[in-house]
């Protein structure tokens, strides 16, 4: 059976792609299991959600390694919202992977990088956006306070479903989707940007609408 620990982190991913419309999410955190006096700050992936096949896993080229390099290196978020438009900075594993969008933030503990949150999609681009990576942010943020509070706890299952329940929320039901009688327009466009700002406002981020 699986772990509280991989109980937590395999929820955590479930929810990051179902709520953010991705493909596929990996959570990697620093350390890992790679072992071999590999550098302890190394990103290595710990749970991986969505649609990957067995050739992907068989060749480990399962996300874009010079994002989360990136990511790594600049203790920032990385968008791409259309992974065809970067030209010459199209690595070999996003070419192999055939992605379209990627969005990756980093997971902070005490100010020290020890992880990050990767989402990708070879179906469309523009699936992540500035909003997206904001939530995505947001999310990262409980979910590196719940990892390292945590560890080794009986009760963790039962901890994180409450922090993401009521604190993240970023629920897509049509029935409790707020409703401006002020915004004019039922366009798709229209109810994507709606359905961003009703999730964001369930936040606690600033957001800023233009």
């Amino acid at each position: 059976s699986m772990s509280d620990f991989e109980q937590l982190t395999t929820e955590a991913m479930r929810l990051a792609v179902e709520q953010l419309d991705a493909e596929r999410g990996v959570l990697l955190l620093a350390g890992g299991d790679g072992g071999g006096g590999e550098d302890a700050d190394t990103l290595h992936p710990v749970v991986e959600f969505g649609a990957v096949d067995a050739a992907t896993r068989d060749h480990a080229l399962s996300y874009s390694r010079d994002v989360v390099h990136r990511v790594r290196e600049s203790g920032g978020s990385l968008v791409l919202r259309d992974a065809r438009t970067e030209g010459e900075r199209l690595s070999h594993s996003m070419v192999t992977l055939g992605l379209r969008s990627v969005l990756c933030v980093p997971l902070f503990v005490h100010s020290r990088l020890v992880g990050a949150v990767y989402l990708d999609d070879t179906r469309r681009a523009e699936t992540f956006g500035d909003s997206e990576r904001t939530l995505l942010e947001g999310f990262a943020e409980l979910l590196a306070s719940a990892i390292e509070s945590s560890r080794g706890q009986a009760r963790v299952r039962r901890d994180y479903e409450q922090l993401f329940d009521e604190n993240l929320s970023l629920r897509r039901d049509a029935s409790v989707r707020y409703r401006p009688h002020n915004i004019i327009g039922g366009s798709v466009a229209l109810q994507r940007v709606m359905s961003v700002v009703e999730r964001a406002a369930m936040t606690s981020s600033t957001v800023l609408i233009t």
